[in-house]
């Protein structure tokens, strides 16, 4: 991974008009079929005391979750619950990656578990539930 360009052919197609305003966060598939997501630290993407904003890392946390489970959506779904457990900062101009597994799927609920990770340590562990909810939000 390089510095300068971290997220060489990686996807940035994310869909959603607030992730793509709070982004840009990329995406791939691993050699090993699993997805793995990411974003350089931007200045807005951080708070007051210059880390990121907690609320940066859980929009990240809920792309990862739809990345993590892309294969096994079957269209359109919608996070139920998300839950957090933040571990350390990360700061201006550091690579944020995410990565997890789906632990669990029991009709249209998907159970997924993931981490936010830098080089350096683990920025959040994170755990959600997804809904799938057919081709439509309304449905």
């Amino acid at each position: 991974m390089s510095q300068d360009n971290p997220f060489e052919g990686w996807a940035l197609d994310s869909g959603d008009p607030f992730e793509d305003n709070n982004g840009p966060i990329y995406h791939t598939r691993d050699t090993d079929g699993r997805y793995r997501c990411g974003f350089r630290v931007e200045p807005r993407h951080c708070n007051g005391a210059g880390i990121v904003h907690g609320g940066m890392l859980m929009l990240f946390a809920d792309f990862a979750l739809f990345a993590i489970a892309r294969d096994r959506l079957q269209g359109m779904a919608v996070t139920v619950s998300m839950n957090s457990d933040f571990t350390a900062p990360a700061y201006p101009g550091d690579i944020v990656l995410a990565d997890g597994e789906v632990i669990h799927e029991s009709g249209r609920m998907l159970f997924v578990r993931g981490r936010i990770y830098t080089e350096a340590s683990t920025l959040m562990g994170f755990t959600g539930i997804i809904r799938r909810v057919g081709k439509t939000a309304r449905n």
